[in-house]
Parts: C-alpha cells; structure tokens; sequence
C-alpha cells in the first residue's frame, strides 16, 4: 500500500489551522468533501494523546448514507503535529498524520497530510476527498 501525501498552502497561521482539525465546532465546518457534512451532534475531539475524534460524515442528499470516523491521538505537538490512529467499521486501522509548518511571518501555513490507506481503498477517491475539504477549509478561512 502507497501512502497518500498531500501538500496544501493556507492562509492562515498555523495556531488556527490547528484548531480547525481539533476544535469540534470549527472542524464540522469544513470536513468532509463537498456534498457531505459532519453534524455538531456527532462531532467529539478530546485533543490529547490518547484520546478520542468521533464524528459522522453525512450525504447531504441521502441523510441515510453516514460514515463513521472514530480516531485516537497518538501525536499531539500544537500547533504542528496531530497523529492518529483511525479505527474502520470493519475492525481495521490506518495511521493519518497531519504536519502544520508556519512561513511568510507566520499569516501563512503549509499543511502536509500523510495517510496510510485502508487495504482495498481507491487512494485517488481518498485523494479527492481531502482536496474538496481541503477547499471548504480554505473558504472557511477566508471569512
């Protein structure tokens, strides 16, 4: 299995990329790809190594169809390290690590996301994913 890496610049420091991934309410905001959403509701982090993100990701056309994440911290270094061990449905696991570097006098940050995917995963579906959260995220900062 190849890791899936993405590279991504965002306009923002990297103290506030790091509460979008670890803040329940910023997160529900943006994750996700475009045509799903994460309700508050089902949205838990406690951001600590060793504890827990829990969330649903939602069809925003079909509200039946739901993904459960369900991810335990095993890396924390705010605000430039989140590492997790995510846990699948089917009793599987796969390790995300997302590296947070400041530059242009901190108001810019450059996020490298590292992803080891499922066994019988379609990596470029997984790809696609992150990079539609990835542009809810930038729109988000944005604001």
């Amino acid at each position: 299995m190849a890791e899936l890496v993405i590279d991504r610049d965002f306009a923002a420091p990297c103290e506030r990329l790091f509460q979008a991934f670890t803040d329940p309410t910023v997160l529900v905001e943006w994750y996700g790809p475009v045509g799903f959403s994460v309700p508050r509701t089902t949205c838990e982090i406690d951001p600590r190594v060793g504890g827990r993100r829990r969330l649903e990701l939602v069809n925003d056309d079909d509200p039946v169809q739901r993904l459960s994440v369900d991810a335990t911290f095993t890396e924390l270094d705010p605000p430039w390290l989140i590492a997790s061990q995510e846990e699948l449905p089917d009793g599987g696991t796969y390790a995300l690590r997302i590296e947070i570097d400041c530059c242009e006098g901190k108001e810019r940050s450059h996020v490298r996301l590292v992803q080891l995917p499922w066994p019988g995963a379609d990596v470029e579906q997984i790809r696609s994913g992150w990079e539609s959260s990835f542009t809810k995220l930038d729109a988000l900062l944005d604001l």
